[in-house]
């Protein structure tokens, strides 16, 4: 019956043609069909297009990769791992490494300028907060001691820039890392600037104004 239209026999279920009136095999009497309720035989290009199309189930399950074991196991850690580098970044804002940062002011503010503060050197500490070191014969101390303040008032301007800028970067830290203090050369019981969260506190330029 290949090619054929075919039917099932009512009775014992064989397949038949569908112009049959009585079962081959078991002679049973066939209820009449209607044309539009035979079976058409699927051609081999058809049957094959069928079973090679996925269903609309087989397609959901497959692209919810989430859904599966591993997929699962996948999403679990890229949340954990997630949280992880968080709690990173903020113990990092609340814990900051100071030899950092005072690497940033002494990049920032002295690297190059060797000709107006010297080799200038910053250290970090738990009460005083940042303290800067400048060679009692820079030309900025030179000047600020004859009264000149050109180039300590440039050195003045870029430390509240960086006190303002640890400020908003750390402003969970334990400790007030925006305080920036310039010590008199040789003399660390007195200063001649103090900077706190990028407001000048106190300036030894005032003196002269």
């Amino acid at each position: 019956m290949e090619n054929e239209p075919t039917k099932y026999c009512t009775t014992c279920g064989k397949e038949i043609s569908s112009n049959a009136d009585f079962c081959s095999y078991c002679g049973s009497k066939q209820q009449s069909v209607e044309k539009n309720d035979i079976q058409q035989p699927l051609t081999e290009k058809e049957n094959s297009v069928t079973e090679n199309t996925p269903s609309s189930s087989d397609s959901q399950s497959k692209g919810k990769w989430y859904q599966t074991k591993g997929g699962k196991i996948l999403a679990f850690a890229l949340v954990v791992f997630g949280i992880i580098v968080i709690a990173g970044i903020m113990n990092g804002k609340k814990n900051p490494n100071t030899n950092d940062i005072a690497k940033d002011i002494q990049s920032n503010v002295f690297d190059g300028q060797e000709e107006d503060y010297g080799k200038a050197k910053i250290k970090f500490d738990d009460e005083s907060g940042f303290l800067v070191d400048l060679p009692k014969d820079s030309n900025a101390i030179n000047q600020l001691e004859e009264g000149y303040t050109a180039n300590w008032n440039s050195l003045v301007s870029s430390l509240e820039e960086e006190s303002k800028s640890i400020s908003e970067d750390y402003n969970n830290a334990d400790a007030d890392l925006s305080y920036i203090q310039v010590l008199v050369p040789g003399d660390s019981d007195h200063v001649l600037l103090e900077v706190d969260k990028g407001k000048v506190k106190y300036d030894k330029a005032d003196d002269f104004n």
